[in-house]
């Protein structure tokens, strides 16, 4: 009798990760992500009338996913923030919509693409490469606030939150 039990009892660790966008257009925003909020899927069910009951549920089909969020750190330059603002200001100048369309073209050599993949790289115990997540045609849809406080005595530094909508993920 086979087992599906796996052999690797170690747990993740949430600390585990690198990110990586673009390393040309994104290369600051990547290496200050502090945190990633991995999105949950579902699958919609709807109801089917059936004889006397009142219903049986039915898999509606088609899977939908969460927003891919992260917590970023903002850098004395704004880099990182300046980075997500501008591909959000890009994707919304109606100059850029054929530009938008043409970009998920394969043969397209657009230097600012509008979609990228987002790799997430989860790291083993041992900071060695152990399963990716991709995530496909991200665009980002919320930069998030930048909290100025003066009040604050210790010295914590600045997160905001970029959120991205996504067509599908892979894990491999």
């Amino acid at each position: 009798m086979t087992s599906n039990l796996s052999d690797n009892t170690n747990l993740f660790q949430p600390t585990g990760f690198q990110v990586v966008i673009d390393r040309k257009q994104f290369g600051n925003f990547s290496f200050f992500v502090q945190r990633i909020s991995h999105p949950g899927a579902s699958n919609p069910v709807v109801e089917v009338p059936f004889r006397n009951y009142a219903s049986a549920p039915m898999p509606g089909g088609q899977l939908q996913y969460g927003d891919l969020t992260m917590d970023v750190m903002l850098d004395e330059d704004f880099n990182t923030y300046n980075e997500m603002y501008d591909w959000l200001v890009r994707l919304n100048h109606s100059e850029q919509i054929t530009k938008r369309y043409s970009a998920l073209k394969p043969d397209n050599a657009s230097d600012q693409p509008s979609h990228c993949d987002i790799i997430v790289t989860a790291l083993t115990n041992q900071n060695n490469k152990n399963k990716r997540i991709i995530y496909h045609d991200c665009v980002p849809h919320t930069v998030g606030d930048i909290q100025f406080d003066a009040t604050n005595a210790s010295v914590e530094y600045i997160l905001f939150p970029v959120s991205f909508r996504f067509t599908y993920f892979v894990i491999q």
